[in-house]
């Protein structure tokens, strides 16, 4: 802290702590004898000017996951993500069919999500902590395997809550496609709205081969 800028970095500190409060990432318990809490420590960032903001310091307390557990003690850990090849894609997509394009951004996104392990940490330095006591983690801190996947399990589960989101982690249906993927790509069909329309109309009918006879001639009939 003691380049000219240290006052910026204190500053990200500080609004790291009142979002980890805020958030209630973690309780302070009385430390078990038979538990070893795993380390931590603080994470700087100093993201550029953009057009429409200045340059920000950012601070985040991370966990030291690989500290305590591998992922083998873990239950789940996998979580989608992008990668810049689907960025780019999606962008020109955009620009070939002319969509308007917008971005977001979760606020501290993972220390909105409740972690599924028992993890204890040691605080961060400088915060008050009474002897034999340490930091129970309720939520998904940074830096722990499973930060990713508690993260966007949460949101579906929000999502769901909120609008009735029916998540899916295979997508075999859409609009009234039916969608089926192999090896070679997307097969779209519609089987079960023919069937809808034989079962709500057919009534019975005769069925041919083809609807009419090939080299068919068509007349017009008279008005």
């Amino acid at each position: 802290m003691k380049q000219p800028d240290s006052l910026e970095w204190q500053n990200a500190i500080d609004q790291e702590i009142e979002k980890i409060k805020w958030n209630f990432v973690f309780e302070i318990t009385p430390l078990q004898a038979n538990i070893k809490p795993i380390g931590g420590g603080w994470a700087f960032m100093k993201k550029p000017a953009l057009k429409t903001c200045n340059a920000r310091y950012k601070a985040q307390y991370v966990a030291q996951g690989n500290s305590k557990l591998s992922v083998c003690d873990l239950h789940e850990t996998f979580a989608l993500t992008e990668n810049f090849t689907s960025l780019r894609l999606l962008l020109t997509t955009a620009v070939h069919l002319n969509w308007h394009t917008s971005s977001f951004d979760f606020c501290a996104a993972y220390l909105n999500a409740p972690i599924d392990e028992e993890l204890w940490i040691r605080p961060p330095e400088g915060m008050a902590v009474p002897k034999g006591h340490c930091c129970k983690l309720r939520k998904a801190l940074y830096g722990t395997f499973q930060a990713g996947r508690c993260d966007i399990d949460d949101l579906h589960l929000s999502l769901a809550a909120e609008f009735g989101l029916k998540w899916s982690p295979k997508m075999d249906s859409i609009v009234g496609l039916d969608i089926h993927k192999d090896a070679h790509g997307f097969h779209l069909s519609q089987v079960r709205l023919i069937q809808s329309i034989l079962t709500d109309h057919w009534d019975q009918k005769e069925d041919y081969d083809s609807p009419l006879p090939a080299k068919c001639d068509l007349l017009t009939l008279p008005e």
